[in-house]
């Protein structure tokens, strides 16, 4: 992948619960984070309206200055998309355009830098509370590299001191790292290693954490199937992810990158319908994942990816028979509510799974429709990389 530094200053040359109430996505909606948005030339109300109309709620573009960044701050007033900002006033002079831009209602955060190596995080830390030291409301955005980057690029001796090295030294408000593990057509195991270290250190230090989604290719890389986005997601959400992000929503300048929701023409793409089914269904689902708390991850099927652990039965579900397939099974909490989500781990086909319960009179399938219903049976097929949610308790 091309470094997101050079994305977002390739698109600046083109160019020559964070902000008030009405800006925000509505209560109980899961924000959805488009990385390479609407870029500084296209920065109008109708892009930005568009860019909501996707399902999308904040936006991360490059500015080639602070001008820029505020002339996009106020076309993107009023759409119901937030902004982070990154420009070279940001780390010039941090306070000075901190003050510049706070006040402004359609503010997201700061972003200060995506992939750092660990030797890094010092700056970081300090570039951080230079701009907490004016603005605490709104949040400080990193990106962490993903578990398959080498130890030469993570600047630590494994994943796991990475991450920990970057919540002891940083101290972010919250914690956000990238894994595309469909994008050679089949699922990759890594990533559920990579969200048991990632949501492990989120909950340690009570921060929430951010997972992305891949909406572009490259190189020989096939086109994206809807099952390839929904799983993408779908992994993040039944972990515990409090947003899901976008790589990308523009097309990158690059020869080498394709099928963006938005072409570098300006036009929309066949990808763009896509997304903006599989963002209506965050938002769908939202009503159980958002501020749920993840009391257990477990994995059911013949395959058990590195570092996670075997389904037994709990919290209400007593019996998960997954034949030849695999399945990822989360236990949530919300609202005094206990809920079980399953996650089909195949994007090439469905899965037909047997469940028992320790009472199934007292449990209802939550449906991402919104026509929930009792359990009437014991066998049920989810779509390739899909959910099946049931509420267990009362």
């Amino acid at each position: 992948m091309i470094p997101l530094p050079i994305l977002l200053l390739a698109f600046a040359g083109q160019a020559a619960e964070f902000a008030p109430r009405a800006q925000t996505p509505a209560a109980g909606t899961i924000p959805i984070y488009a990385c390479i948005s609407v870029p500084p030339e296209e920065s109008t109300p109708a892009r930005y309206r568009e860019l909501a109309e996707a399902g999308f709620t904040t936006s991360l573009t490059g500015f080639p200055n602070l001008a820029e960044a505020l002339k996009a701050l106020d076309a993107a007033r009023g759409s119901g998309v937030t902004l982070f900002i990154m420009c070279p006033e940001l780390k010039r002079d941090p306070a000075g355009t901190v003050r510049a831009v706070a006040g402004h209602p359609a503010l997201a955060g700061y972003h200060l830098m995506d992939e750092p190596s660990a030797a890094a995080f010092a700056g970081l830390a300090a570039w951080q509370k230079a701009i907490e030291g004016v603005d605490a409301a709104h949040p400080c955005y990193i990106n962490l590299l993903p578990i398959y980057a080498s130890p030469q690029q993570l600047g630590a001796r494994t994943y796991k001191d990475y991450v920990d090295q970057f919540m002891s030294t940083v101290q972010p408000p919250l914690l956000s790292f990238d894994n595309y593990p469909t994008s050679s057509g089949r699922l990759e195991p890594h990533v559920f290693t990579n969200l048991e270290i990632i949501s492990a250190a989120a909950r340690s230090a009570r921060k929430p954490f951010w997972g992305f989604y891949q909406t572009v290719i490259w190189d020989a890389m096939p086109s994206r199937t809807l099952a390839q986005l929904r799983l993408e997601c779908n992994s993040n959400l039944v972990y515990g992810a409090q947003c899901i992000q976008a790589f990308t929503y523009w097309m990158p300048p690059f020869p080498a990158h394709r099928e963006a929701p938005i072409g570098l023409d300006g036009r929309r793409t066949a990808m763009y319908d896509r997304v903006k089914a599989v963002n209506g269904e965050i938002r769908a689902w939202s009503r159980v994942f958002k501020d749920a708390q993840v009391s257990g991850v477990t994995h059911a099927g013949k395959v058990l990816p590195s570092g996670t652990q075997a389904f037994t039965a709990k919290g209400g579900l007593s019996r998960l028979e997954v034949g030849a397939g695999g399945a990822v099974v989360s236990f949530l909490k919300k609202g005094g509510k206990d809920y079980v989500a399953l996650l089909n781990k195949d994007i090439h086909g469905a899965l037909t799974l047997t469940v028992g319960f320790d009472d199934a009179r007292k449990v209802v399938e939550i449906r991402k429709e919104g026509q929930d219903r009792p359990v009437s049976g014991p066998e049920f097929t989810i779509a390739p990389g899909d959910l099946l949610v049931f509420q267990v308790s009362p």
